[in-house]
This record gives C-alpha cells, structure tokens and sequence, in this order.
C-alpha cells in the first residue's frame, strides 16, 4: 500500500560531467551543480522527509535534440533530492524501485519526478 507521494517539476540537470569538479585531489560540486541543488531544495520546500523505501520515476524532456545519456542526469538528481533532505539517501536498501523514461524535448528541458513511498520493500 502507498503511504504517500508527491510529483515535483524541476528544471533540466547539469550533466554530471559539469557537476562535479576534482582539483589536486579533491572532488567537490560545482557552481552549476550547487545552483541545481538550490533549486530542487527550494521545490522540496514544504513535503516531509520520506521515512520508508521509495520508488522514484523520472520522465525527462531535454531542452534539444543532441545525443544525451540518460544516466548522466541521474545521479545529479538522485544527489539533489538527498540534499534537500526529501528522501535519506539514494541506495538501493532507501530506493529501490528507480525509473526513468524520455518524453520529447521542450524547449529549456524539464523533469517530472514522481516519488512514492512504498510498503514492505526489500
């Protein structure tokens, strides 16, 4: 039985290769990536914490018709969505049901997510 869910629309992802940064060693998020961060944190404004394992969905419009990989986008959404202290954590034990689908373009590119918490997970 589903406990809860909510539907956040948020704005296309930097691709992890902008996300993140490494200097002499060091990995840290960008600039980009910490305005994203932002952004989701500001969408999430207002939802509890999930408390149970969650299944997230993703449909994707890309903002244009170049080749993109989808799973360069999930990784800074997943870590978006920890930040914002919506869901604990983005494992496989806290999320194990994970999705993700293209729709089309739209111009600026967006992202539909879809979170519900789910009973008796793994």
């Amino acid at each position: 039985m589903i406990a809860e869910e909510i539907t956040l629309e948020l704005p296309y992802p930097p691709s992890v290769n902008t996300y993140w940064r490494h200097a002499r060693s060091r990995h840290y998020i960008s600039e980009k990536g910490k305005a994203y961060q932002s952004k989701v944190f500001e969408a999430c404004l207002g939802y509890l914490k999930f408390k149970k394992p969650v299944s997230v969905k993703v449909q994707v419009w890309f903002p244009d018709k170049r080749k993109r990989d989808l799973d360069n986008l999930w990784k800074v959404l997943l870590d978006s969505l920890v930040n914002a202290q919506i869901v604990e954590d983005d494992c496989w034990q806290c999320m194990p049901k994970q999705s993700i689908e293209a729709m089309g373009i739209e111009k600026g590119g967006k992202l539909v997510v879809r979170i519900r918490e789910i009973e008796n997970a793994v």
